[in-house]
């Protein structure tokens, strides 16, 4: 039997039952339904105040969307396992907390195929062809320009297979847009043309470290969590940065310098504070208000 067939899944839409529903909601919520291939529970009014009030202080539901597991008996078996779809999609069923905390311990080193798992089969092919891989990213198409080129000669002297792949960054705005163009125009190195695929890298990324922490792991005790976080710590810097990759990821990176971890979700727990990968000195949590200007 496939996996696809063991579950069934049904949106339960939560909606402020402060504010009317009018006729512009109903089309918002007919538009969203069109785009599910799942069951829905509807019209919204028929979601008691009680159910409602049971799913935001049980299963913890604010804004966020939520998967939540049952069992064939009603049961909670996961409060949330939308990091495991992010990340393993159906290869997680029964999607379960036993079945995330298996499949973390299946992983057990920092790998490229951890890392872009089907997004792009190219890097996959490259990586079992021999060759180092480097990712990077950037916003400054000069720098890139510069980047790519010294790359290539490093690379052309030291005798190496080579390839590069720009990531953008999480949100990817028109500048990396634009960027992909002229890099896929001049020929500078691989990019993925469709924005998603660059937003579904990092948003990934992202769900490894909320299942990691949900798992209860620390920056202090989990070598792939100190990854992800000096990945998602380049994200939210505002200059470049480049990762030369080969069968491990092997980082190469300045030695020290401000860095900003920025989450933009809010699920599950996040600690006061934490230890900092590069420098071991402790960071607080803070929620940072940005204005973007690219």
């Amino acid at each position: 039997m496939r996996q696809e067939s063991q579950y069934e899944i049904v949106w339960i839409p939560i909606r402020d039952r402060s504010t009317p529903w009018n006729y512009a909601e109903q089309m918002q919520f007919k538009k969203l339904q069109s785009m599910m291939p799942w069951y829905t529970v509807q019209p919204p009014s028929l979601i008691q105040p009680a159910v409602i009030k049971y799913i935001k202080e049980v299963w913890h539901f604010t804004k966020k969307p939520l998967l939540v597991v049952l069992n064939p008996q009603g049961r909670v078996v996961c409060l949330n396992m939308i990091h495991m779809i992010w990340i393993w999609g159906s290869v997680a069923y029964p999607f379960s907390s036993a079945r995330e905390l298996a499949l973390w311990k299946e992983e057990t080193n920092w790998t490229l195929d951890l890392l872009v798992d089907g997004i792009d089969q190219n890097i996959l092919n490259w990586i079992r062809g021999g060759k180092y891989i480097c990712f990077y990213r950037g916003e400054d198409i000069n720098w890139i320009r510069k980047f790519t080129t010294s790359a290539r000669m490093v690379a052309h002297y030291a005798g190496i297979q080579f390839e590069m792949v720009y990531i953008g960054k999480c949100n990817p705005k028109e500048q990396v847009r634009k960027n992909n163009a002229t890099i896929i125009a001049e020929k500078l190195s691989h990019c993925w043309i469709d924005p998603t695929e660059i937003w579904f890298f990092w948003v990934r990324l992202e769900n490894m470290w909320y299942s990691k922490m949900q798992q209860g792991n620390t920056v202090e005790n989990d070598f792939i969590m100190q990854e992800i976080r000096r990945m998602l710590s380049f994200d939210g810097s505002e200059q470049g940065f480049m990762l030369a990759l080969n069968d491990h990821l092997r980082k190469l990176y300045t030695p020290h310098h401000c860095n900003r971890l920025i989450l933009k979700g809010t699920t599950g727990h996040i600690p006061e504070r934490m230890i900092y990968a590069d420098c071991s000195h402790p960071i607080n949590k803070f929620i940072v208000y940005g204005c973007c200007t690219d």
